[in-house]
């Protein structure tokens, strides 16, 4: 089966939001934080059910390294 990530328009915003601060202190934090969002939504696809579900629903979580930010999926 093949997956792929979908973003819905809450959370394009909110990853276009993230960008633009970052753009705005560093290119270089900004193209570090979509490579690890990239790397997040890799390891997603070659193993989502390695990310533990979010306690009372069928949400998972998946924690973007080195940035305050996750994946819900």
């Amino acid at each position: 089966m093949t997956f792929e990530v979908v973003y819905g328009l809450t959370a394009e915003a909110d990853v276009k939001e993230i960008l633009d601060w970052y753009s705005s202190k560093s290119l270089t934090s900004a193209n570090n934080f979509l490579s690890a969002l990239r790397q997040t939504e890799e390891t997603i696809l070659r193993n989502p059910l390695a990310f533990l579900k979010i306690e009372k629903s069928s949400f998972r979580r998946a924690v973007i390294k080195r940035f305050p930010y996750c994946v819900y999926f």
